[in-house]
């Protein structure tokens, strides 16, 4: 996800697939170094923001001992589902820059590998990018009932 792709859904007015598209990128970051979804946040114009945020409706108390879990973390992206305000995603965020600090294996930057595979006739090896490391995030255990 970039930049354009957001303004693109923002233009055509689809907010709930501008949102959905972040919230997945969030997930993402908990792999990536450096984290995308804040530096794309920060290109949009604020006209694109100011669409694309709700109101904060304070129904959230956050956690402030920051003894925060993967858990935490995955109730305050089921908050900001429900509410995608900048507080909530500020949250997000700092939640997990925390739980990668404290080294929790689900939000470490993983290294990707790339193995080779089969020939094709005409393009010659195939190459494929493998995640290694990967583990299940809170859009897998929001969908995982489907």
């Amino acid at each position: 996800m970039n930049t354009s792709q957001i303004k693109n859904v923002l233009l055509r007015g689809e907010i709930s697939k501008a949102r959905a598209m972040i919230l997945a990128q969030l997930d993402k970051d908990r792999f990536l170094e450096p984290m995308k979804t804040r530096q794309i946040l920060q290109t949009l114009m604020p006209s694109d923001a100011s669409q694309l945020f709700d109101p904060d409706d304070g129904q959230t108390a956050f956690a402030k001992d920051q003894n925060w879990t993967s858990q935490y973390w995955t109730e305050v992206c089921v908050e900001l589902s429900n509410n995608f305000s900048k507080e909530k995603l500020n949250h997000a965020i700092a939640v997990m820059k925390d739980l990668r600090e404290k080294q929790n294996s689900r939000f470490l930057p993983t290294h990707k590998k790339e193995t080779v595979g089969s020939s094709h006739k005409d393009s010659g090896p195939r190459r494929e990018s493998v995640v290694v490391g990967r583990k299940p995030g809170f859009l897998d255990k929001l969908f995982s009932n489907r």
